[in-house]
């Protein structure tokens, strides 16, 4: 499993400049939450909508965040043991 730590300097994370508003979306999501494309791609598949509202706002409070943080960490865990 990758932890916060370990995804903070991850070379394989590559941003699509095909130039396109939903890549700029993805590119954000992916930077800020430090994730690849496939990681991505199995999150965005798995999430229900709730879950996807949550991951995509402007601004959180402090236990929306932590809500972040628990369902980041529960998607990549079950990413990582496929």
């Amino acid at each position: 499993m990758i932890s916060r730590l370990n995804r903070r300097n991850r070379q394989d994370i590559i941003f699509k400049s095909s130039g396109g508003m939903l890549d700029d979306f993805d590119n954000a999501i992916k930077a800020i939450y430090r994730i690849n494309d496939a990681e991505y791609d199995y999150m965005a598949e798995k999430m229900s909508d709730s879950e996807l509202d949550l991951f995509s706002k402007d601004e959180f409070n402090y236990s929306e965040k932590r809500k972040i943080l628990v369902l980041l960490e529960t998607y990549m865990k079950k990413y990582h043991k496929l």
